[in-house]
């Protein structure tokens, strides 16, 4: 029985959910998913307070008791594993769709031009994942990326894109039409929140729904020669 399932298993016998358990130990929630999900393991300190908590010595998370030596190494080159997978999807997709992208925000409507005041140069696109509303940003604590995000099946996040900009005091508003989303229809749905909605402070809003279970799938924004890749798993309940 490998790490994920035992540390389920205890947590179940246990009655508390991974946000409590989060808790208990001292972090975070999406911590414990990954853990769970066989996304990595526990730093030495968190091991130690898992046994703490579960009342059990740190050997019985390991059916094979040569694998506690190394723990950290091993969580050490999941993380970069997880890392380089990441670099080179985003590489190989960038590559791929560079071109189509381009040529799809060519013909596509001009992002729309705000009136009065100075607008800065457009230099990027950004895309963020909320979980509740607009005012709670998800953010993942374990990871090293800010558009590596772990979300549940199903449920129903909130998206806002948005252009980066050089200078400027007004800030660069963006058109529907001219955003382009690539990414796999029978894992994701990004739905408009509403056509006649006007981009508040230039960003626009989506709803972001995982269909399916996933490991580090992209959704590609693009819009006027430039794009965002979002990297997106599942947790289990």
């Amino acid at each position: 029985m490998q790490f994920s399932e035992k540390l389920k298993e205890f947590r179940l016998k246990k009655g508390i959910s991974q946000a409590n358990l989060a808790e208990k130990i001292f972090v975070s929630r999406s911590a414990v998913a990954k853990w769970e999900n066989g996304l990595g393991l526990p730093s030495d300190d968190s091991l130690n307070r898992l046994a703490e908590f579960f009342g059990v010595e740190r050997e019985e998370f390991f059916p094979d008791q040569a694998m506690e030596a190394v723990v950290v190494k091993k969580n050490i080159t999941i993380s970069k594993i997880s890392k380089l997978l990441i670099i080179i999807s985003a590489v190989c997709l960038a590559i791929i769709i560079a071109f189509v992208v381009t040529v799809a925000v060519m013909i596509s409507s001009s992002r729309d031009k705000p009136n009065g005041g100075d607008a800065g140069k457009m230099v990027g696109v950004w895309g963020t994942i909320y979980e509740d509303g607009f005012n709670d940003k998800l953010l993942n604590e374990q990871t090293a990326y800010d558009n590596d995000y772990i979300l549940e099946v199903g449920k129903t996040y909130f998206l806002e894109v948005g252009a980066r900009q050089s200078g400027g005091s007004q800030q660069i508003g963006l058109s529907s039409e001219g955003i382009t989303f690539l990414y796999d229809n029978d894992i994701f749905n990004i739905e408009l929140i509403s056509e006649d909605e006007e981009p508040v402070f230039g960003v626009l809003r989506y709803y972001f729904t995982v269909k399916t279970e996933c490991k580090f799938s992209s959704v590609v924004i693009g819009s006027n020669s430039f794009y965002e890749n979002l990297i997106i798993s599942t947790m289990k309940a």
